[in-house]
């Protein structure tokens, strides 16, 4: 049954958490895409552009990036490439939903991450998207919104 999941928000531990890798046998269980498909419904349902696991209290390496309408699954998202431009935008985060931070990122970033099949596959950002993807990896690694200024 799809869910929408409780956001963890501000001083929350689990936030500032590196996440753990998801491996193939993992993704291939129904509890994971259960999982999955619980956490693009509760992006959709606040109409936020990335959520990372971490955001809903579980330490495992996936996020969901809004592509126009399509929400992407990521598992174990790694930017593997990125170009030297920058862009400079005000970032906001749903676990911090009274804070916004002018942040610099990568203006392009290519990322390798498993789908919910568990095949490689290889996506190049620009603009939102490669700002959103940076944001959600970050989470990731257990930084949150303010730690990169």
């Amino acid at each position: 049954m799809v869910a929408i999941l409780q956001l963890h928000t501000d001083d929350d531990i689990v936030l500032r958490q590196r996440s753990q890798d998801v491996s193939i046998s993992e993704i291939n269980t129904p509890e994971f895409i259960e999982f999955a498909e619980n956490l693009a419904n509760t992006l959709a349902n606040h109409n936020g552009v990335g959520l990372a696991a971490p955001q809903v209290g579980v330490l495992k390496r996936v996020i969901v990036i809004r592509e126009n309408q399509l929400l992407r699954v990521m598992v174990n998202p790694v930017i593997t490439k990125t170009r030297k431009m920058v862009t400079h935008k005000k970032e906001r985060c749903l676990s911090f939903p009274t804070k916004s931070v002018d942040m610099d990122r990568y203006k392009f970033v290519t990322v390798t991450y498993l789908d919910l099949q568990g095949q490689q596959q290889v996506m190049k950002y620009h603009g939102l998207e490669a700002f959103c993807v940076q944001h959600e990896i970050d989470h990731l690694n257990g930084i949150v919104l303010g730690d990169l200024v």
